[in-house]
Parts: C-alpha cells; structure tokens; sequence
C-alpha cells in the first residue's frame, strides 16, 4: 500500500472523526426534513453539503498535507524519501482528503434517500460533474501550496489556495444552473447538451490538474522532467477553447486561424502565470545556456523554464494565425480574426516577460513580483491613462499602440520594447554570468 497514503489516513481517519461526521450530517438531515417533509429541502442540503464538503474542505486539506509538513518542518526529511512523485502526490490528495470525501458519501446517502436520485441521468451527470470540480480544487490547491513552497512563500501558497476555491464557489453554481436548462452547447460545429457537455470538460480538466500536481510535486522533489505534459495542456486548452467558435471540425484554413488563434491566447495567459509561479534568476539561465553550448537536448528541455516555452509557443502560433490571412475587427467576435493584433499582443507579452526575468536577477529573491506587477500597471495602465490629460498622448500611444485598430504599428513599437526589454536582460546576466565565472564581463 502507499505508504503516504496510510500514514495520512491515519492521521485524519481516526474513529471518533469517523463516528462524528455522519452523525453530524444526518442529524442535520432528520432536523430539515422535520422541517420540510416534502424532501426538497433535504436533497438540496445533501447537494449544498456535497459541494461544500468535497471542494472547499477538500481543497483546504488537500493544500494543508505540504503547507503543515512545511511548518512542522517535516518536509525536508520527506523530500529525501524514495517515492516516486505520483504516489506522493495522490498519496497526499486521497489520503488528507479522506474526510471530505467521506462526508461527501454520507451527503450523497441523504440525497439518495429524499429521492434526489429520481431525476435519473441527469442527477448523476451533476454529481460526475461536482466531484470532477472538487477534484480540480484540491488538485489546484496542492498545485498552488507546492508553488508557494518552491518560492518559500506560504502565504501566498493560501492565498493562492482561496482564490482558487473561491473561483471554483463562484463558478459551479452558474455552470450548474445553466446546464439544468437543457440548452445545447455548440462545439466544433456539433451540438451537446450542456450538462453533460459540462460533465465530460470537469473530468477532463481533472485529469489535467492531478497532472500538474504531480508534475508540481516533482520539481519540489527535486527530480528532473521534460515538459511534455505542459506542452500538451496547452494544446488542449487552446483546442478546448477554438471548438466554441468553430462552425465545422472539417480542415479548412478558418479553422486553423482559430486554433493558432486559441493557442496564442491559452499559451500567453500561461506563459504570465508559470513565470510567476517559476521566476527564472541568473543560475536557472545559466544552466540552460550551458546545456544548448554543449548540444545536450534531454537537459535542455529539462532545464528549459515552462515560460519560455509557452512565450515561444504563443509568438509562434500568433504569427501562424497572422500568416492565415485572419484579419482583427474591432468587435473581436471570433478568436480567428485576431492574427495581427495576437502578434502586436505576443509583442508586449514578450516585453513583459524579459522585463519580469530583469527583475528577478537584480531583485532581492521574493521583490520581483510585487516590483513587476507595479511595472506592468504603470506600463499598460497608469501612464497611458495618464499622459493625455498632460498634453503627452503621443507617447501614451508609444507606450500602449493600439492593437485592434493599428495591429502593425502595434507590432512595430512592441518589438522594439520587447528588444529593448531583452537586451537590458541580457546585458544583466552577461554581468551576473562573467561574475559567477570569475571572468571579465564582455
């Protein structure tokens, strides 16, 4: 048996939590159903229970299995044992969760019995669909306490960790609500009806997240793997994103503008988030350098930061989906007609990142964020507000070229800041990289 599993299932499946959860639950059952004998109040409770019990509950568990060994100061000695990451990894979700989702049954046992389950399929359909979110949470939430580890920064891994259960509350019940209208959903040309449409994205999207735990959970273990799988999660994420758009699965070259289309925007959203989730300094540059000098490939995607390869994947696909012929319309209705204005955005998405990685070599180690976040507000948001009111719009308009209704100049003037940005970077590890090497800076 997996020993991370049975020592956390110790930990939390003691008898008198066993005796007291259900005992808890169904008497709040038996109270509401005095209440309301017809049964609908009960059913929605047990649903309500379900939800709360599996996905915030579980979530906050699922982060507490890293966040309470790092302040016990336990983890250390754990990162030295032989398991293997995925083992850690659903060793700690299955068994820190184990009481969430024991609860969530005996909620389920209520719901059972009031009769919720008399809607047939679709009650089921709900249920697949809940418990695939509460998967994305708990997933997310050790994601993000394993993020806030690596950094040394656990408050921001629980904050990371209510955002992530606070958008997950936001949004289930919308999606729920919607999907009991039995409207169909379009996809790729194709109609599905939205709950079970919504049922199979959940569980596709769970599968992805307890990759990414893992994934996370390996690099805090310190083992070396190549981005595979963050390659394929953002092909999937841009596929999952052009289907709503697309009239037609056929080949055509309307459907692959909104394929390169999706995947420059999934792509430049996480190249944003996995710079400041992994902040490359100058030693992580140092390595990937070495390793392209010697020609050792396996190493260099090893080393290789998740930013650059979406940042290259990004301005890649934006330049496909320009290439295409899309051309952007100022009401941006379809993701293919963005091509030009994807590219002038990749431009600035680039700028963005070499100024975020500047930050990071000459910062104190967690200042980069908070200095770079400030930057780019002043950058994108202040000064080009600003600067009109005092007489200066052209250099507003320098600053922020509009992308949609001048996509090439937009191209021309984010290319030079991107430049700019990337010659002030590389000029500061020159720096950093000749005096770690005890050589003259060139």
């Amino acid at each position: 048996m997996n020993p991370e599993l049975l020592r956390n299932l110790w930990l939390e499946a003691t008898p008198q939590r066993l005796v007291l959860v259900p005992a808890v639950l169904f008497s709040a059952a038996a109270l509401v159903d005095v209440l309301d004998p017809t049964g609908l109040a009960v059913a929605k409770m047990a649903l309500f229970g379900f939800v709360l019990l599996t996905l915030v509950w579980g979530a906050r568990q699922a982060a507490n299995s890293v966040l309470d060994e790092a302040r016990d100061r336990t983890w250390d000695v754990q990162r030295m044992c032989a398991l293997p990451a995925w083992p850690m990894t659903w060793g700690k979700l299955a068994g820190s969760t184990v009481l969430a989702w024991y609860g969530g049954a005996c909620c389920l046992l209520v719901y059972a019995g009031s009769g919720g389950f008399a809607q047939g399929r679709a009650a089921w359909l709900t249920l697949a669909f809940a418990g695939c979110v509460a998967i994305i949470a708990q997933a997310g939430a050790l994601l993000a306490a394993l993020v806030g580890m690596h950094r040394g920064r656990g408050v921001q891994a629980r904050l990371g960790n209510l955002l992530v259960v606070g958008l997950l509350v936001w949004v289930m019940p919308k999606v729920t609500s919607v999907s009991a209208t039995g409207e169909a959903v379009r996809w790729f040309g194709h109609r599905f009806s939205q709950l079970p449409f919504a049922a199979a994205s959940a569980a596709a999207f769970a599968a992805w997240s307890l990759l990414g735990a893992s994934r996370a959970m390996a690099t805090e273990l310190q083992i070396l793997h190549r981005p595979y799988a963050w390659l394929g999660f953002l092909v999937f994420g841009a596929l999952f994103l052009a289907g709503f758009p697309a009239t037609s699965a056929a080949p055509s070259p309307t459907l692959a503008a909104e394929l390169f289309s999706a995947l420059a925007l999934v792509a430049g959203v996480a190249a944003y988030a996995a710079l400041f989730a992994y902040p490359s300094d100058a030693l992580k540059l140092r390595r990937v350098a070495q390793a392209w000098r010697r020609g050792d490939t396996g190493r260099l995607l090893e080393e290789l930061p998740l930013w650059m390869i979406a940042a290259a994947l990004a301005t890649l696909a934006a330049l496909a989906a320009a290439l295409l012929g899309a051309t952007p319309t100022l009401g941006m209705l379809h993701i293919e007609q963005s091509g030009p204005s994807l590219v002038a955005l990749a431009g600035m998405m680039l700028r963005d990142l070499f100024l975020l990685t500047w930050l990071v070599m000459v910062s104190r180690p967690g200042q980069a964020e908070g200095l770079g976040a400030v930057y780019l507000v002043l950058l994108d948001v202040l000064l080009p507000a600003l600067l009109p009111h005092v007489g200066l719009g052209a250099v507003a308009a320098l600053l922020r070229p509009n992308a949609l209704s001048a996509p090439f100049t937009a191209i021309a003037l984010y290319g030079l800041q991107a430049l700019a940005a990337a010659g002030l970077c590389w000029h500061t590890y020159g720096r950093i990289h000749a005096r770690l090497s005890g050589t003259p800076a060139g």
